[in-house]
């Protein structure tokens, strides 16, 4: 009976074999090369994976500049100035005009206070709208010079057309 309780237990516990018992330095290596070949294939699988974890942020680094790229080379695109728009031939004597209202606006200031014929404030309210005039002229100058200057304004060559006809 105790022979027969001490096999069943002998076969379930797991002890040293006999080659490890005798020859253990031999197991050593043996059970060191086994995890050295179990690691190489871990790390060839963390290989594998740093390598698509970095192809995958290459791949979103890539689309992200793309597409920056592509935002930055449209609003570039809006500031320049067409060359057809910049050479349309109205538009020196729109600006010819406007300047005709700044001379004539002056010139007629000039006279009305030489005439003497206005009070005081007469002559205040017509400085006023004058000036309102010259002011808008200016205004309407520099708008101009904005439409047909790069790096002005960011808008499409419609919108530059636009304001120009605007001006007519």
């Amino acid at each position: 009976m105790i022979l027969i309780s001490f096999f069943l237990v002998a076969n379930s516990v797991k002890a040293q074999t006999w080659e490890e018992w005798f020859r253990q330095n031999r197991t050593q290596k043996k059970y060191l090369l086994q995890q050295i070949e179990a690691l190489k294939i871990y790390f060839n699988y963390a290989v594998k994976g740093y390598n698509i974890a970095n192809n995958g942020i290459t791949t979103i680094r890539n689309i992200k500049n793309g597409d920056f790229n592509l935002h930055r080379d449209f609003l570039s695109a809006l500031s320049q100035v067409n060359p057809q728009i910049k050479k349309y031939g109205k538009l020196a004597d729109i600006i010819a005009l406007q300047l005709q209202i700044v001379k004539q606006t002056k010139r007629s200031l000039r006279e009305i206070q030489a005439t003497k014929q206005f009070t005081q404030a007469e002559m205040q309210y017509c400085r006023h709208v004058l000036n309102n005039l010259l002011d808008e002229c200016v205004k309407n100058i520099d708008e101009l010079l904005m439409t047909i200057t790069p790096n002005q304004l960011e808008v499409k060559d419609e919108e530059r057309i636009k304001r120009l006809i605007d001006y007519i």
